[in-house]
């Protein structure tokens, strides 16, 4: 039984470093800005519910009266 050969296929180290490390910068670049836009969105988002659950609010207030 050859263990120790399916070990080396289950984590293979890259060829050339130099350019892993630079995909890597890449997709963590890319990772950074998704989170960014994602969380802006996800602020205007919750604004935007909050301030209809106001308006909502007083609109139901200025029938009651």
């Amino acid at each position: 039984m050859q263990f120790s050969n399916m070990a080396s296929m289950a984590s293979p180290t890259p060829l050339d470093t130099n350019a892993k490390s630079l995909a890597d910068e890449d997709k963590q670049k890319r990772l950074e800005l998704l989170t960014y836009v994602k969380a802006h969105f996800d602020l205007v988002a919750v604004t935007l519910l909050v301030a209809y659950l106001g308006y909502s609010l007083y609109q139901m207030k200025k029938m009651a009266k």
